[in-house]
């Protein structure tokens, strides 16, 4: 686990002094990265993230889904 992390889940112990400049800088680094990205590298971003999600459903929650936003076919 990353130090940043542990820190951010109090795995370390630290304080909440601690925890929320962490938590403002990244934030401000997922707006940098936002900001400087082309459209298709945020695309391929959202893409990998949606696939990744559908990899952590059991096969019928899947098929479930599946059935439901094809269900007019």
């Amino acid at each position: 686990m990353s130090r940043i992390k542990e820190r951010l889940i109090g795995y370390e112990g630290g304080d909440d002094n601690d925890i929320r400049p962490i938590t403002r800088l990244i934030d401000e680094m997922v707006d940098y990265e936002m900001l400087a990205m082309t459209l298709q590298e945020a695309h391929q971003r959202a893409e990998d993230s949606v696939r990744a999600y559908y990899n952590t459903l059991t096969a019928k929650e899947f098929l479930d889904q599946h059935k439901r936003a094809f269900s007019h076919e």
